[in-house]
C-alpha cells in the first residue's frame, strides 16, 4: 500500500494486508480440517444408525422370513424408512437345494426412497440372517439383510455444517486480525510513525531537540535502544558540527601562522625518528644491563627524567628481580621484590590489570629500600609501565621526576612506545641466557672429547 500524496508505501498497511492473508490461509486450512472432521463424524453417525436398525430388525425379521410372512417383510422395509438415514433396503430369502446342497436366491424384496442414488462412500450394512433351531441344535442361513444410507443426507448435514464453520472461523479471524493489528499498532506501528516523521524533519537546526516516544516508561527494548542510537548520533553528529565550525573559524589563524605548524610538525617527525632509532639500539643487544642504560639515556634526551628502574620477573615466577635502578645519576643496587609483598608500589603495577600507572608523591614516598634502596623525597611524579611480550607480562619499567607535571600525553605516548620495544629487547636477552647455559655445556662436552681423541 503506498501513501497517496508521497508514494511511499505505508508498513501499516502491509502490516494489514499480511495480518489479513494469514487470517485467509488460517481460516481456509482450519475450514477444511474441520470439515473432514465433520463429515467423518456424519458418516461415523449414520453408520451407528445403520447398525442399529440392524440389530433391531434381527431377530424379528428371522421369524418373518422363516414363516414366510411376505406382509411383515413389506412391513419392515417401510418401517425401516421411517429414519432419515436409510437410503435403500434389501431383503433376500434363500433356501437349500437338496439335491446339490447349495443356496440359491429364492426371492427378493427392494425399497429405496426417490431419488436415491448409490455411492461407494456412502455406509451400508450387510448381514446374513440365520435360523437356530434349538431342537436339533441347527442353523440355517434363510436370507439376507442390506441396508444402505442416503448420501444426501451426509452432503445436506454437510452443508449445514460447512456455513456454520465458515461463518464460525471467519467471524474467529477477523477478530484475531483485528486484535493483533490493535498490539502492533499500540505498541510499535505508532512509535515507527513518530520516528520517522521525527527523521523526515532531521537537520543541523533540529540536532538539539531529542526524540522522544509517548511510552508511560523506560522498557529498554528494541524500541528504547533505537531511540537511544538515534539520540547518540543526533549528539556526535552536533559536536561534530559544532569543532566543524571552531576549526573553520580558527583555520585563517593557522594560515597566517604556517611557521608554528611547519615546527610541530619536524618535531613530531623527529620525535618518530628518534623512536624508531631507539627500537633498532635497544633489540640489537642481548645484555638486559646495556638495554637498561640505554633506555635510561635514551629516555632523558625525549623527557625530564631524574630517575628510573627495571624490574623483570624471575624465572620461576615467584618474584621480580629489580636489575636496574638510578636515581639522580646514581646507580642503586639490584633487589629481589616478591610477589607476596603486595604493599609494593613496583609490584602492585606489575599484577594490576592497568598497563600503565602514574605515581603522585605520596605513592612514590612508599617506594622503599626494597624497590630502589632510597627514593629522594623530591621526587614529584612518576610513571610505571608494564613490559609485556604478546600476552605475558615479562616486569616492569618505572621512570620519575622531580618535576610535578613532566608526563603530560606526549610522554606518556613516548614511554609506551619505547616500552613496547624494551619488552622485546628483555625477551630476547632472556631467550639468550636461558640458551647460553646448554651451549656452553655442550661446548665443554665437545672440548673433552677432543682432549680424549688426543691423548
Amino acid at each position: 500500500m503506498k501513501n497517496g500524496e508521497t508514494g511511499i508505501r505505508s508498513l501499516a498497511g502491509r502490516l494489514v494486508l499480511a495480518t489479513l492473508l494469514f487470517c485467509l490461509a488460517f481460516t481456509f486450512a482450519t475450514v477444511i480440517v474441520k470439515t473432514w472432521l465433520t463429515w467423518n463424524s456424519h458418516v461415523q453417525a449414520m453408520q451407528n444408525q445403520l447398525n442399529l436398525i440392524n440389530g433391531i430388525y434381527q431377530q424379528t425379521l428371522n421369524k418373518a422370513i422363516w414363516d414366510l410372512d411376505r406382509a411383515s417383510i413389506e412391513e419392515h422395509l417401510r418401517s425401516s424408512f421411517q429414519v432419515p438415514a436409510v437410503g435403500s433396503v434389501t431383503i433376500k430369502l434363500i433356501n437349500l437345494n437338496s439335491e446339490s446342497k447349495n443356496y440359491y436366491e429364492a426371492e427378493s424384496f427392494s425399497l429405496s426412497k426417490p431419488g436415491w442414488q448409490n455411492t461407494s462412500w456412502t455406509p451400508k450394512i450387510f448381514s446374513q440372517l440365520k435360523h437356530h433351531d434349538r431342537t436339533a441344535g441347527t442353523t440355517e442361513t434363510i436370507g439376507s439383510l442390506e441396508i444402505e444410507g442416503d448420501s444426501r443426507i451426509l452432503i445436506a448435514e454437510l452443508k449445514s455444517e460447512v456455513v456454520n464453520i465458515i461463518s464460525t472461523q471467519a467471524i474467529y479471524s477477523l477478530l484475531l486480525a483485528g486484535f493483533l493489528m490493535l498490539i502492533v499498532n499500540r505498541y510499535i506501528t505508532t512509535h515507527i510513525r513518530k520516528i520517522a516523521l521525527h527523521l523526515d524533519r532531521f537537520s543541523p537546526e533540529t540536532l538539539n531537540q531529542p526524540l522522544r516516544l509517548e511510552r508511560r516508561g523506560t522498557y529498554q527494548d528494541e524500541l528504547d535502544k533505537l531511540v537511544n542510537g538515534i539520540n547518540a548520533m543526533q549528539q556526535n553528529l552536533s559536536e561534530y558540527l559544532e569543532h566543524k565550525n571552531q576549526y573553520e573559524e580558527e583555520l585563517p589563524t593557522h594560515r597566517d601562522h604556517p611557521s608554528e605548524a611547519n615546527m610541530a610538525l619536524a618535531s613530531a617527525a623527529e620525535t618518530l625518528r628518534q623512536l624508531g632509532d631507539i627500537g633498532k639500539a635497544l633489540t640489537a643487544s642481548l645484555d638486559s644491563k646495556a638495554i637498561c642504560v640505554a633506555l635510561y639515556q635514551h629516555l632523558r634526551e625525549l623527557m625530564p627524567i631524574d630517575g628510573f628502574a627495571v624490574a623483570l620477573l624471575k624465572s620461576d615466577a615467584n618474584a621480580l628481580e629489580l636489575i636496574y635502578c638510578i636515581d639522580d645519576g646514581q646507580e642503586k643496587p639490584s633487589a629481589l621484590l616478591p610477589l607476596e609483598q603486595t604493599d609494593s608500589p613496583l609490584v602492585n603495577a606489575f599484577l594490576a590489570m592497568e598497563e600503565v600507572q602514574l605515581l603522585d608523591e605520596h605513592r612514590i614516598a612508599q617506594l622503599g629500600a626494597a624497590s630502589c634502596d632510597t627514593i629522594r623525597s623530591t621526587m614529584r611524579q612518576g610513571v610505571i609501565h608494564q613490559l609485556t611480550a604478546g600476552r605475558n607480562c615479562i616486569g616492569i619499567a618505572m621512570a620519575l621526576s622531580h618535576a610535578s607535571d613532566a608526563f603530560q600525553q606526549r610522554e606518556l605516548e613516548i614511554f609506551r612506545s619505547i616500552a613496547a620495544y624494551a619488552a622485546i629487547a628483555f625477551t630476547n636477552s632472556i631467550s639468550y641466557d636461558m640458551s647460553k647455559t646448554p651451549r656452553q655445556h655442550a661446548d665443554k662436552t665437545l672440548q673433552d672429547l677432543r682432549r680424549e681423541q688426543d691423548n
